[in-house]
């Protein structure tokens, strides 16, 4: 996929994250790789509902701008940074014959007010249960918690309140992001009514 594609795809995913009140102002953060070690970003302080795709900065691994403009915060890109090398450890260590589709190619760092409510609540547990689903809650500074929970699941919660999803495509890291913060409504109300 080239660059300009996937710089208007980011804005798409960013702007639907906006609009179902996934995000606000300047908050979150949405990666997409570009190449093996290139990465397009959000950037900080920057308004999500008025990103255009030359907004955007390109990243090394490291989280630097390689484009000269502001690269992210060191605690603002550790979870994507660690969720793209669980990626690539996952890649090298998988038969390079099975036809699967890459494992991490887009990450969504997202603070849905449900999931957030749910984290705060769980008195600093390690796991957060959603409807069903057993998410591992970590700190943001844990860069090995983050690639070890990433490599069983492709969602965790932080303990800031925040969800990282990641996954092969941003439209299928969108749809996690917004299936666990309905999830996580769901189970507000069944815990309100208890």
């Amino acid at each position: 996929m080239d660059e300009a594609t996937l710089r208007r795809q980011v804005c798409q995913a960013v702007h639907q994250l906006w609009t179902r009140g996934l995000i606000a102002g300047d908050e979150g953060v949405v990666t997409a790789q570009l190449h093996r070690q290139r990465f397009l970003a959000t950037p900080p302080h920057r308004r999500r509902a008025d990103l255009e795709p030359q907004d955007l900065v390109c990243l090394d691994m490291e989280g630097a701008s390689i484009q000269g403009q502001a690269g992210l915060d060191p605690s603002a890109w550790r979870p994507h940074r660690a969720a793209y090398l669980a990626g690539a450890e996952r890649e090298a260590h998988a038969d390079s014959g099975s036809g699967q589709p890459p494992l991490i190619r887009a990450t969504i760092l997202a603070m849905p007010v449900s999931v957030a409510a749910l984290v705060r609540s769980c008195d600093g547990a390690a796991r957060l249960n959603i409807a069903g689903t057993s998410l591992p809650v970590l700190d943001l500074e844990d860069e090995q918690g983050f690639h070890q929970a990433l490599e069983e699941s492709p969602v965790a919660a932080l303990r800031s309140g925040e969800l990282l999803a990641c996954g092969p495509s941003l439209a299928q890291v969108l749809n996690r992001v917004e299936t666990i913060e309905h999830a996580a409504r769901i189970e507000l109300i069944l815990r309100s009514q208890r």
